[in-house]
Parts: structure tokens; C-alpha cells; sequence
């Protein structure tokens, strides 16, 4: 016990020593201080908005799935005998769900706009508030007054339109009135994939409109909250047995948008990661150089008789010590954030959102920021051990004095660990944690590598000796300069700017191509068997034949292959998708035009035995499926087992009618069922004639723009591409950091290179231009060495992963590779104005 408190009370004595000559030193470490702020409020920001946003989702699950559990089927309305036993054990709400044209002809202007429609009865919702504009009940929006019945619609819909309260509308066959403004709608905050705004009307108006006809792609949906919290649905399981009806609960209604939430969070947090390592070099810079300013004072205390040892722990305690007073405010603003998004997140997000503070991201973020922090300072702290008394005349910044023992050895290699334990604490997947450090090691690897090669070059090429770009070149090359740092921090942010760049040309590029070229103009969805006629003779009268391409298609869910149920099967992740719902599907014993086989060969056009079906090609590997194989369908509640006879391209980039499944002409084309047809043509104006005639005489069809979707895809692109970029940007400003600290610890070599050449009798306009080319150069080696590995990452992923053709813009790239020499040759001639300007004299007293 003695030992430890005379343990206790050494290490309490070297604590008031460290702070007593940390006072007033604080400004030396504003770098230091920066760079650990920085990289920590991410992580703890993005843990702690990721943890809240988990917590609210999961405890307000029953409200955002409406019920404690959903029930939903396509095409066909819900058997009385399962509503009726709904009703028995539960309280219950009915929706129908489509997509179907909404007509304005406000002031004389016609306008029409494709809808997600929603119709509920009097019990929605069952759990939660609709909140609208104006505050009323929905049976008051919903009412009828002269055959014009009521409606609710959303913002987004309101602005495309120009519409507003009181507007009359036309709904298939019956007049709408627009009675309010949808604030909040408690069960929609999971329907991502969405191709039109939002219209809330009641199920009568829905029948009265004759919008739903047999074969309609038309959702239906039950809420069901149960009598008994512990009810047992293996009778209502054994209902639902061998229908298309699939039941979603709770536990699992929110796991789509957790993921989400996850996968965001991890990306950004790992950037934190990035920036806080980047910021690492800043942070140790920023020592190096308060030990260089601090060799006097420990020369003193080795002389006073203090060992190695204790001079070591002096200056530990003193960065943890900054360590401290950088990481709690990172903290706080990390955990701030939650409480300062929570109104925007109420009003768009969940309602009644109510932040809290949560002790896990902190507790990851503050390891994360202290592993970072003393793996980067444990070296330039132990140059403290080869420190002598005799050392007290003269050190300069090249001096280094690097002391690695076999303590301080395995310290770094604790400290590695930990940060690799910490990672994967973040990332929850081992597998993941090890690809996130070989892909950090790998680059780093690549980009060292290219760093040394470039500086190897610079020393084997050489000038005129006396020439100001020999100088130049001496200076970056000599040893121990800090060119490479420079280099090395700024190329991570540039090389993903100009990755980005390419790969979001490259896109622009195939989307342009593809809408002049391969796309078509619209989709139109609905049409009925018996509209089929007279929509060919319109396309006929206006666009010509063989512009139009009609095929009927159904829905159906996959339920066996080969005799296998689906659940039990272990396939490809990247087709699981494909099994997971309904999945359209059409029929034809002619090969679709731009057919293309990869195996097997199509049926003959008169064919009229056993089912066959062709499945794309990529789909068939990611199942396993081949030639000969069996896969069971379940259309409108009945199992069709169909034999696959070939396999097929898919070109989904195209946008044109591309089903999975192509099945033969079967008894399946008796079935209540629609089609889907595309136009083409150059001439946009018969297109769009075309298009308004045929909405025009069937209320029931829909049509989707291609062009449109391409913009919303469009725009989509251009967030991530802006959220990437801005991340980009937040390397840019870790090397900014390093760049300052570098030149705060070369401070005074650069003032004894100032008062050599002033006494060699050069001026301070020649000094300035000497380091405005020396930095410049420094940026463009940067900037040549991001082009390089850039374009190597985009190539890659442009033709392995986007499989597209790679294109980039010269002028785009040209203005990058110059923002890199361009911010490091301003930022280092402010920093160094005043070096410039110093008296020879002066320096040279205080200094040596």
C-alpha cells in the first residue's frame, strides 16, 4: 500500500511540474489542439445523432408501421375470412396504395403530375397523429359537398403544381377539392423509393374514382394492433398459406432504416478516423516542436538530477493534459449536436423528436481521439531521453533526435492494436475492420511509395549550380525537410476530389448518352387489355409504328427452386433482393426486340407445352440457377412451377422494359392482369401529344418521364457527390492543419535562412520568390501524384464496378491540380511573411 501511494504522490508531483510549465504555452499548441478537435467532434457527432436517431426509430416502431404489425398483398383485396379474424382479435385499418395521374386546370392551364396515392378508411391512423394544415380532423377534410370530394395533399405536390387549399382537381372520374396541406403523415417515414408526391384521400372516394381496375398494380395494407399483447398468429399463418400476403412486425419494420443509418454513420465516422489520422502528422508536428522550443528546460532538469524516466512522464502529463482540454470540447459539440437538429428532425423525420445523451459514441470517440493522439506524440516525446546538459548551446529543427527503445516499440505496438480494437468496435464487423486497415495500409503504401519515388527523381535530376531552382530543389530534397508530409497530407483529400470528378463526368456522360440515344421517352403503366387498340392507333397517328412497345405484365413472389424454399436457400447478397418481394414478370413466345442470349436458346413462337422461363443472366449466376432448373411462382395465391430454358443480358442503365422473368404463353395470360408500355421518338413535341391524348382518354393510366427520373437520379448523384466532396474538403483542411504546424516547427531554421541570405545579401522580394517557388513546387508534386492514383482508382471503378466508359473534363481537372500548390503557396507565404522581414542580427543573437 505504501508503494502505490508513493507512486501516487511522484506522479501527482510531476503533474503540478508538467502544469506549472504548461502555463502559458498553450498557444504553441493551437495545432495540436485543431487537429484533435476536429477529427473527434465528427466521430462523436455522427455516434451521437446515429445513436438518438436508432433510439427514437426503435421505441417508436408501433407508430411508424402504424400497428404493432402490417399486413400487404398486390393486385388482389384481402380474403374476409383473414379480415375477419383481424377484427376479432384486433383493432384494424385498411389502406389502398397506386400510382395513378392527378389533373389541374387551374387558370385555364392544364397540368398533370403521377401521384402516390393513399386511401384510408375512418380508423387511420391506428397509431399516431396526421398532422395537417389546417388543424382538423380527416373525416372534416375528407368530407363530399356537391359530389366534389375532399383531399389532403403534401408540399412537394402543392409547388409542382401550383396549387393550393381550395383548389379543384380531377381524379379519374370524380372531382377532388383540395381541403389541406399533409404536415406529417405518421406511417410514411420508410417509403424511400417513391416516383411521385403524396395524395391522401378516403376509400370511398377511391371507388368512386374507378381508378382500380382488374389486374391494377394496387397495394393493399392492414394495420393491425391486437387485443392481446401475446396473441398467437399460427391460425393467421395458416390463413395466409399459399397467398401472396406478407406480414411485417415490429421487431423487424425498422431494420431497413437502421441499416441505413449505420452504414451513413460508419462512412462518416471512418472519415472522421481518416481526418483525425491525417491530422495525426499536424498533431505530431506540433510536439516536435514544443520539445525542440523546450530543450533548454529539460537540458536544466537533467542537470538538477531528474532521470529519463521523469523528464518523459514531465512532458507526457503535459499532452495529455492538452489532449484533455482539446477532446471535452470536441465532445460536447459532438453531443450537441442531436439537441440542435431536433427541430428539423421533428419536422421532417420523426415527430416529437427527443434527443438525449448518449455515453457509447463518447466513450469511442474520446478513446479514438487519446489512442490517435499518443501514437503520434509517444516518438517526439521520447526524444527526451537522448536530451543532454551539453545540449544547452545550440539545436536546429534538422537536428532529430529519435529515440526508439524497446519500450517505446511496443507502446506503438499496443497502441496499434487498440486502434484496430476500436475500429472494429465502431464497425461491428471483423471482416469489414480488417478490409478498412489493409485499404488505409494499401493506399498508404502506394502513395509513400510515389512520394519517395517523385523526391528519389528530384535528387537524381539537377540544375545549373546558383540558379534559384537549384535552390529550390535542395531545399525539398535535403534530408529531414518536410516536403513529404506536405505532399502526403495534401494528396488525400485531392485524390478523392478528383476520383469523384471523373467518375461524376463519366456518369453525366452515360446518362446523356443514354437519354438521347437509348432511352425512351415515357413509361406507361395500367393500361388494360381491352385500351390496347386504340393506344397503338394514337401511337400510329402520331409517332409512327414501331415506337411503341407494349408487354403485359403481372406480379408474383418466387417461393421454390427446385423444389428448395427460398428462405432456406444460401445465395449470393447481391441478388437477395430479387426473392425478398414481388417481382413483375411478363409472357411472350416471341423473343423481345434487343433480346440477347447468353444461354440456351428461346422457345419456338408456337410453343404450347409446360411452362418455361427466361431469367437474366446475372440473376441466374446469383441464385445458382441453370439450364433445366425448376422455380416455383406464387401469382394471385396460386404455385406455377415453370422450367428455366435460357438465361439473358439485362441492360437495366438502358431504362427500357426489362423484366427478370420472361415466362411462355401460358393459361397465366387469362389471369386479371395490365401492361406496360414505352414510346420513343426524337420528336419530343408528338411524343408529348401522344402522351396527353392517351392520359387524357384513360384516367387509369399513369406515365413516368424518363428524362424526369434521370434529373431526380440525377440529383440524388449530386448530393452524394456534394456530401463526398465537402469530405474531401475536410482532408484538405487536416492538411491545411499539417501544413501549419510544419511550418511552426521549421520556424526557426527558415529565420536562420533568412539572416544567412540577407548577410549573403539577397533581398527579402528574392527570399519571397525563393519559398513561393519552393512551396509551389511541393503543391504540384502533390498534385502530380494525386492525378496518378486518382486516375488509377477511377479507371478501376469505372470499369469494374460502374462498367461504363471512362470520360473526364480538362478543365475540371486542370483547376484542381493547381488548388493544391495554389492553397499551399499562399498559406505558407502568410505564414512566413514576418520570417521574411526579421533583422539577420537579431536573429542570430536570440537564436544561436
Amino acid at each position: 500500500m505504501s508503494k502505490l501511494k508513493l507512486f501516487l504522490s511522484n506522479n501527482f508531483i510531476f503533474f503540478k511540474l508538467s502544469l506549472s510549465e504548461l502555463r502559458g504555452s498553450f498557444n504553441e499548441f493551437k495545432i495540436v489542439i485543431t487537429s484533435i478537435f476536429l477529427g473527434v467532434f465528427i466521430i462523436s457527432a455522427v455516434g451521437s445523432l446515429s445513436e438518438n436517431l436508432k433510439y427514437e426509430i426503435n421505441d417508436k416502431r408501433t407508430e411508424l408501421i402504424g400497428g404493432k404489425f402490417e399486413l400487404s398483398t398486390t393486385y388482389q383485396e384481402f380474403p374476409q375470412s383473414i379480415i375477419k379474424w383481424l377484427e376479432v382479435n384486433g383493432h384494424i385499418s385498411q389502406i389502398v396504395e397506386l400510382r395513378t395521374m392527378l389533373t389541374s386546370n387551374k387558370n385555364s392551364e392544364s397540368k398533370r403530375r403521377l401521384v402516390e396515392l393513399k386511401a384510408v378508411d375512418t380508423n387511420w391512423p391506428l397509431k399516431g397523429n396526421a398532422v395537417t394544415l389546417p388543424n382538423q380532423s380527416l373525416q372534416e377534410m375528407f368530407v363530399d359537398n356537391n359530389d366534389i370530394h375532399g383531399v389532403l395533399i403534401d408540399k412537394s405536390l402543392k409547388k409542382q403544381l401550383k396549387i393550393d387549399i381550395g383548389d379543384i382537381l380531377y381524379l379519374g372520374n370524380v372531382k377532388i377539392k383540395i381541403n389541406g396541406i399533409i404536415e406529417k403523415e405518421p406511417d410514411r417515414m420508410f417509403s424511400f423509393a417513391t416516383f411521385g408526391s403524396r395524395l391522401l384521400i378516403s376509400t370511398k372516394t377511391l371507388n368512386e374514382s374507378q381508378l382500380v381496375k382488374p389486374g391494377s398494380l394496387v397495394k393493399y395494407k392492414v394495420k393491425f394492433i391486437p387485443f392481446d399483447k401475446k396473441i398467437n398468429l399460427s391460425y393467421l399463418n395458416k390463413l395466409i398459406e399459399g397467398t401472396n400476403i406478407s406480414i411485417r412486425g415490429i421487431e423487424n419494420s425498422t431494420n431497413n432504416f437502421n441499416n441505413f443509418i449505420e452504414k451513413t454513420s460508419l462512412f462518416i465516422s471512418l472519415v472522421g478516423l481518416i481526418a483525425l489520422l491525417i491530422s495525426g502528422v499536424g498533431i505530431s508536428n506540433g510536439v516536435k516542436g514544443y520539445i525542440l522550443k523546450k530543450i533548454k528546460n529539460i537540458a536544466v532538469l537533467k542537470s538538477l538530477g531528474g532521470r529519463n524516466s521523469q523528464v518523459f512522464t514531465i512532458y507526457f502529463f503535459q499532452i495529455i493534459i492538452i489532449f484533455l482540454a482539446s477532446i471535452i470540447p470536441a465532445l460536447l459539440a459532438g453531443a450537441s449536436v442531436p439537441f440542435l437538429l431536433s427541430p428539423l428532425i421533428s419536422s421532417n423525420l420523426i415527430n416529437l423528436f427527443q434527443p438525449s445523451i448518449f455515453i457509447k459514441p463518447l466513450i469511442i470517440s474520446f478513446s479514438f481521439g487519446m489512442v490517435v493522439c499518443i501514437l503520434f506524440t509517444i516518438i517526439p516525446i521520447a526524444q527526451t531521453y537522448e536530451i543532454k546538459p551539453i545540449q544547452l548551446l545550440r539545436l536546429s529543427a534538422h537536428n532529430n533526435l529519435i529515440y526508439y527503445s524497446k519500450k517505446i516499440k511496443l507502446f506503438i505496438f499496443t497502441l496499434v492494436s487498440l486502434l484496430c480494437f476500436l475500429t472494429t468496435s465502431l464497425t461491428n464487423d471483423l471482416k469489414l475492420s480488417f478490409y478498412i486497415f489493409a485499404s488505409i495500409l494499401i493506399s498508404f503504401f502506394i502513395l509513400q511509395g510515389l512520394t519517395t519515388l517523385f523526391f528519389k527523381i528530384f535528387e537524381i535530376i539537377k540544375f545549373k549550380t546558383g540558379t534559384t531552382i537549384e535552390m529550390v530543389r535542395n531545399s525539398i530534397v535535403v534530408r529531414n525537410s518536410f516536403a513529404k508530409p506536405i505532399v502526403i497530407s495534401f494528396s488525400v483529400g485531392l485524390i478523392l476530389l478528383i476520383t469523384l470528378n471523373i467518375i461524376q463526368n463519366s456518369l453525366d456522360k452515360k446518362i446523356t448518352n443514354t437519354l438521347n440515344q437509348e432511352a425512351p421517352n415515357n413509361f406507361l403503366i395500367d393500361i388494360q387489355p381491352n385500351q390496347i387498340k386504340n393506344i397503338k392507333t394514337m401511337a400510329l397517328n402520331t409517332i409512327g409504328n414501331g415506337n411503341l412497345n407494349i408487354q403485359p405484365m403481372l406480379r408474383g413472389r418466387v417461393t421454390e427452386i427446385n423444389n428448395v424454399k427460398v428462405e432456406t436457400l444460401k445465395i449470393n447478397k447481391d441478388v437477395q433482393w430479387v426473392l425478398k418481394r414481388d417481382r413483375a414478370f411478363s409472357w411472350a413466345n416471341e423473343s423481345p426486340l434487343g433480346t440477347r442470349l447468353l444461354s440456351g436458346q428461346w422457345w419456338p413462337q408456337d410453343y404450347e407445352g409446360p411452362l418455361l422461363v427466361s431469367i437474366g443472366h446475372e440473376i441466374a449466376k446469383g441464385l445458382n440457377i441453370n439450364i433445366g432448373d425448376k422455380i416455383t411462382f406464387n401469382i394471385l395465391g396460386r404455385n406455377f412451377e415453370a422450367k428455366v430454358f435460357n438465361t439473358r443480358e439485362i441492360k437495366w442503365e438502358n431504362m427500357n422494359i426489362n423484366f427478370i422473368f420472361i415466362l411462355s404463353k401460358s393459361n397465366i395470360e387469362k389471369a386479371p392482369h395490365t401492361l406496360i408500355a414505352t414510346t420513343k421518338t426524337k420528336n419530343k413535341i408528338e411524343n408529348n401529344n401522344l402522351i396527353e391524348q392517351i392520359v387524357t382518354q384513360f384516367s387509369n393510366i399513369s406515365t413516368i418521364s424518363i428524362e424526369e427520373s434521370y434529373k431526380a437520379l440525377k440529383s440524388i448523384l449530386n448530393l452524394l457527390i456534394i456530401i463526398i466532396n465537402t469530405i474531401a474538403l475536410v482532408t484538405l483542411l487536416s492538411g491545411i492543419i499539417v501544413l501549419a504546424g510544419i511550418l511552426d516547427v521549421s520556424k526557426k531554421d527558415k529565420l536562420y535562412e533568412v539572416a544567412i541570405f540577407k548577410i549573403l545579401g539577397a533581398s527579402p522580394k528574392k527570399i519571397s520568390y525563393l519559398w513561393l517557388q519552393e512551396y509551389f513546387i511541393i503543391g504540384l508534386i502533390s498534385s502530380f501524384i494525386s492525378l496518378i492514383i486518382g486516375f488509377g482508382v477511377s479507371y478501376i471503378l469505372i470499369n469494374y464496378v460502374f462498367n461504363i466508359e471512362l470520360y473526364f473534363s480538362y478543365y475540371s481537372l486542370i483547376f484542381l491540380s493547381l488548388m493544391v500548390p495554389i492553397i499551399v503557396t499562399i498559406f505558407s507565404f502568410i505564414k512566413t511573411t514576418k520570417l521574411i522581414l526579421s533583422k539577420p542580427l537579431q536573429v542570430l543573437r536570440a537564436y544561436y
